[in-house]
């Protein structure tokens, strides 16, 4: 081989071994998930090592033929650089493919629905709320921050911060005080069937007073039940109190029903479950009844001009006084439900 000739295969040779240690440290940088500005400037220095090799190898095979070699070597050396063509290739392919992916990724991203952070829970001293409160704690907060006091102190006003007041480093000693003063079972007990005792007595027109009645009571329940405490509801004396409060109506069918009870223990859930019954029958009836004037109200200029005329109007009159004849109907099925 002419000395020309091997001057220009090592050329080619030197200009090859640049473009393997560029192709490798891209295919390197994919793999690691590099920013797509590295990756993109990965390419180009293939590109360009790429050119030198495709330089230095026509180069090359004008020496080949000038040294007179055949076509069948000269065909031999292209498959050289198509090899290093195919590696190009598939590095592009592959940016080409990480900047789709991650263009996938974008779009995703910014179509999905952002939803408000959950907030942290906040307790003022309230004792009927401190089982609550806790939980809450513990579940939300612990995950996210663990025991951590400051935490805990941030969830905190009025008479619970004033309990911690001296200790707010202590994550453990917050929590002992707050037990001690707040989630006293008896003292929170004592808080709820307090607040049923102070229930009035209630008329049989006042609705309005039945409804709010009704969700006091089931939220006294619930806040027993939160502890495991509802027996301590389940009481003749609880009972007792809240028949006496009762209207006429509802206190009359309510006897009738607790005359078949067999089960003590059922007293109170069963007197709640008919408490609630008759909530909704009231609101229905309540909801019913303003349909029903809004729409006396709207036809009331069309019904007088047709009685004036003597004609019968569109069936209004006798679908009211169904509606009023049945209100006992109504109030009977939701008793019964």
């Amino acid at each position: 081989m002419e000395p020309e000739v091997e001057q220009r295969k090592q050329r080619r040779s030197a200009a090859k071994r640049k473009f393997s240690r560029k192709y490798n440290l891209f295919r390197e940088s994919v793999s690691l998930e590099n920013p797509e500005l590295l990756l993109q400037n990965s390419f180009i220095e293939i590109q360009e090592a790429y050119n030198d090799v495709e330089s230095a190898h026509e180069g090359y095979l004008e020496a080949l033929v000038i040294q007179g070699t055949g076509d069948s070597q000269i065909e031999t050396e292209e498959n050289y650089i198509t090899e290093l063509e195919k590696k190009r290739n598939d590095a592009h392919a592959l940016l080409i493919e990480h900047s789709d992916n991650k263009n996938k990724l974008q779009n995703s991203q910014s179509t999905k629905v952002k939803i408000k952070a959950l907030e942290p829970p906040k307790f003022d001293g309230n004792v009927r709320e401190y089982p609550s409160f806790k939980s809450n704690f513990e579940r939300l907060m612990n995950d996210n921050f663990g025991k951590d006091p400051f935490a805990l102190k941030q969830c905190l006003t009025g008479d619970a911060l004033k309990t911690v007041l001296g200790v707010e480093d202590d994550y453990e000693e917050m929590f002992k005080r707050l037990d001690e003063k707040f989630g006293n079972k008896r003292k929170i007990v004592d808080f709820v069937i307090n607040d049923l005792k102070s229930l009035k007595k209630l008329s049989d027109c006042d609705g309005k007073g039945f409804i709010k009645m009704v969700e006091r009571v089931e939220r006294c329940w619930l806040d027993l039940k939160k502890m495991n405490l509802t027996s301590e509801m389940n009481t003749a004396n609880t009972v007792s109190h809240i028949e006496k409060i009762l209207p006429s109506t509802q206190k009359r069918e309510w006897v009738l029903l607790a005359e078949s009870l067999t089960d003590s223990d059922d007293l109170f859930p069963s007197l709640l479950k008919f408490l609630l019954r008759e909530k909704r029958a009231i609101e229905y009836m309540d909801s019913s009844i303003r349909c029903v004037a809004s729409y006396e109200s709207k036809s009331t200029v069309h019904n007088i001009t047709a009685l004036h005329e003597g004609a019968i109007s569109d069936g209004s009159s006798e679908l009211f006084g169904d509606f009023k004849r049945n209100k006992k109907t109504i109030m009977h099925k939701f008793s019964n439900a």
